[in-house]
């Protein structure tokens, strides 16, 4: 959302102040109450004004006037400029992270009531299942003795940042102008070209040491509890169970979300920009399936089935929310492999040379980082416990609460592993 000509943005705080508002008396870098006394008799007045103007917290979005990237194609997958940039300043790396404000902390504060806490993510262990092609190996070093005392010590293999419950940065996708260009030629978040990523040592810019600590407001939308709760997973297969808002079954739509939030009472206003979005499918169930990758990477590269996530057009949707991540329980954030909509042969989806549209909506076009491969079922259980025990009028508090994460700073690295917490 581009902020009107007659406001003023806080960057310290990512307030967004009216000229109203000014003129009549919020002034200042942190918004306090100047020329108006005394305090204390008009707090509960400019309380709900205090909270539109917390609320107001918004990124940009990347080319809001649909301006690309230089030298990009002009059609539904290119990036362009971020709104996040500053004249004068290098091009932003941050993206929709930059939300991550003082005032998104407050606001998640205040959702702590009980301070339970849930762990949102897979212990990292040699058996995991893996993305196809991906290694993963911890050994342990010979114990190093000094005298009485003896220390240990472990040895990693692997794609660290690409492996079980991670974060994707902005350096992990890009887009070719044409099937035939060369990585180096590829676009990425804010106009980055592969020419400018690549390097031996790691990425030259958008490695995920570039992205701000999350501490915000996390919404679960557990559409597999609400919308199939017979079922362990959503269904991934159309001939086991036709859903008549998606045209085939795997893929979360928009309707499937606003449906979902309407059951736990509440709507999509309740989205506010700089939250962190949960979207459970029930895929964790596949974690652990003797099958290991085989059934838990369904539809990855190489790998048969599919794998139930969001659709394109729920990510064109989140990403004007303005949010700050969307993560899931599954291994990609997105349906794998993606849905054609055929039925329209102008949707960017029956683009054959586009396997990840998801991936590219939001990371790439507009600094959404994914976050995956996570546990959701005990926050999910406690929530849906809570609005069966008190009715849907508890379904705010029940399915909002503070949600954590700090991205490991590994310097040019494609994304982080670590787990996120919600805590209530």
């Amino acid at each position: 959302m581009s902020t009107p000509a007659s406001s003023t943005i806080n960057s310290a705080e990512g307030i967004v102040v009216s000229t109203p508002l000014t003129a009549g008396g919020i002034s200042g870098s942190r918004g306090r109450i100047a020329s108006m006394q005394p305090l204390r008799h008009l707090r509960a007045s400019l309380a709900p004004i205090a909270l539109a103007v917390c609320f107001a917290t918004a990124a940009p979005p990347a080319a809001a006037d649909g301006t690309v990237c230089e030298g990009a194609p002009h059609d539904a997958f290119s990036p362009g400029p971020s709104g996040w940039n500053v004249p004068g300043q290098p091009r932003d790396e941050a993206g929709n992270t930059n939300t991550q404000t003082d005032a998104k902390v407050r606001e998640a504060v205040r959702l702590i009531r009980t301070g339970r806490k849930y762990v949102l993510g897979h212990t990292y262990e040699n058996s995991m299942p893996l993305f196809p092609g991906n290694l993963w190996s911890l050994e342990s070093k010979a114990p190093l003795q000094v005298f009485r005392q003896v220390a240990n010590a472990d040895m990693f293999h692997g794609e660290i940042s690409q492996n079980g419950t991670q974060l994707d940065a902005f350096g992990h996708f890009g887009l070719i102008p044409t099937p035939a260009s060369a990585p180096t030629d590829s676009f990425h978040y804010n106009c980055f070209r592969g020419h400018e990523l690549y390097g031996a040592d790691g990425l030259q810019h958008l490695g995920v040491e570039n992205l701000k600590p999350f501490f915000t407001r996390g919404i679960l939308i557990d559409v597999l509890s609400h919308l199939h709760p017979e079922s362990e997973t959503l269904p991934a297969d159309a001939p086991q169970l036709p859903i008549a808002t998606q045209q085939q079954a795997g893929e979360i739509t928009v309707s499937d979300v606003k449906r979902t939030l309407s059951k736990q009472g509440m709507s999509e206003d309740d989205i506010r920009p700089g939250d962190v979005v949960l979207i459970r499918t029930g895929w964790e169930s596949k974690w652990n399936d003797p099958k290991g990758t085989v059934a838990y990477y369904a539809g990855a590269p190489g790998v048969p089935g599919r794998t139930p996530g969001v659709g394109l057009d729920l990510a064109v949707w989140l990403a004007a929310k303005q949010v700050a991540a969307v993560g899931s329980d599954n291994w990609g954030v997105e349906v794998a492999p993606k849905i054609a909509h055929t039925d329209d042969p102008t949707h960017p989806t029956n683009d054959p040379n586009v396997s990840f549209p998801v991936h590219n909506e939001l990371i790439v076009k507009h600094g959404i980082p994914h976050q995956e491969s996570m546990v959701l079922s005990e926050l999910a259980g406690d929530a849906l416990d809570k609005v069966e025990e008190r009715g849907r009028a508890a379904g705010r508090d029940a399915y909002t609460f503070a949600y954590i994460f700090v991205p490991v700073p590994l310097e040019g690295a494609s994304g982080s592993p670590g787990v996120p917490i919600a805590i209530r």
